[in-house]
């Protein structure tokens, strides 16, 4: 029973930016253990890391307001390569 305004969201920015790469669906409500997936690319350049982070998208005041419970397990980054690595 995670209740808030507007659900929390799974972001994933470059360090050092404030427009996100990618943004989750909103978590709320009543469910059972689900998995959740993002695909995203990652900027070949100027991303010097990866900032993933569970957020509160609602505006400050009363909207922040969370109540009930989210647990998570087993959260992994699974890098997915379109073209091989370069022999070094």
């Amino acid at each position: 029973a995670l209740r808030s305004d507007q659900g929390l969201r799974w972001t994933l920015s470059c360090h050092g930016r404030s427009r996100p790469i990618t943004r989750g669906e909103p978590i709320e409500g009543t469910f059972d253990w689900r998995e959740e997936a993002l695909t995203f690319d990652v900027p070949p350049s100027k991303c010097p890391g990866v900032w993933l982070r569970l957020s509160n998208p609602a505006p400050a005041g009363s909207a922040r307001m969370i109540s009930g419970e989210l647990c998570l397990d087993d959260v992994t980054l699974v890098p997915v390569r379109s073209e091989p690595i370069p022999a070094s």
